[in-house]
């Protein structure tokens, strides 16, 4: 079933635990164009896609108001800034999925995302670590939005623009609690690579080496003055899926293992 949500009382809510210093960024956030030479679109600008502006703007409008810096939140949760878990994705989307979903979903904003069978998996694979849902933060490794098909690999600008600006603050200034950073997928562990200082490893293989061999390692990584324990995995997708199995990994048992070592640390 479906998630299906009050937009009102859900920024009542969210108002309530956003600091002035976290929604400055979200407000840097929603005017940022530093991509647009690159090939991405902030979201706030596709209205006119469809001729449609003012309801997407009012849509946009409205989940920029609450406590969340990107558009993804695939379940029941309020991305708190309390969360002492934070899931990186890739990019969010591209402008063909954004305008057809979004723009239908007046005031149901959350409905498509969580019935997508990417985050099903996902919410699967949580519910396996043990850690509650509400000590979790989602956000992307690009926030914006590609204006080509779905499958256009990300650039590598567009990690170094949005991880400076939006992942290290969000990290290290308003995360508080912040003790676990969970990547989905090689685009959301290159945006880690990004800016992280210092690398600890617990395992033979770097993170820069293929990419296969890194999912179902732990890393001691430095963000800044902080340090945090990393876990790469496959993405939940099909795909991600689909590569898992092919070098024999199984994502069940790779999420598993994080409630295991996090319950001897």
């Amino acid at each position: 079933m479906l998630f299906k949500i009050n937009i009102t009382t859900f920024n009542k809510i969210n108002l309530t635990m956003t600091t002035t210093t976290y929604q400055n960024l979200i407000e840097k956030r929603k005017s940022c164009k530093e991509c647009h030479g690159y090939g991405l679109c902030n979201d706030l600008n596709l209205g006119h896609l469809k001729g449609n502006l003012y309801q997407l703007e009012t849509i946009l409008n409205d989940h920029f108001s609450i406590d969340s810096l990107g558009l993804w939140n695939p379940a029941d949760n309020l991305n708190p800034l309390t969360a002492t878990v934070l899931i990186v994705g890739q990019d969010f989307s591209n402008v063909g999925y954004f305008t057809d979903n979004k723009v239908n979903c007046l005031f149901r904003l959350n409905e498509i995302e969580i019935g997508n069978e990417t985050n099903r998996n996902l919410l699967k694979y949580i519910d396996l670590t043990s850690i509650n849902r509400n000590e979790f933060f989602f956000t992307n490794a690009v926030l914006c939005i590609k204006g080509g098909k779905m499958s256009d690999p990300v650039k590598r600008q567009w990690l170094i623009n949005c991880s400076n600006n939006f992942l290290k603050p969000l990290i290290l200034e308003h995360l508080r609690n912040l003790k676990i950073i969970i990547t989905l997928g090689k685009v959301a562990l290159d945006s880690i690579n990004e800016i992280k200082i210092d690398l600890k490893k617990t395992k033979d293989d770097d993170l820069k080496d293929k990419f296969s061999s890194i999912p179902g390692k732990n890393y001691i990584i430095n963000i800044g003055d902080k340090q945090f324990t990393l876990y790469p995995m496959f993405h939940p997708g099909r795909l991600g899926n689909s590569n898992a199995k092919r070098v024999k990994k199984d994502p069940i048992e790779l999420w598993k293992a994080i409630s295991t070592l996090e319950h001897k640390s």
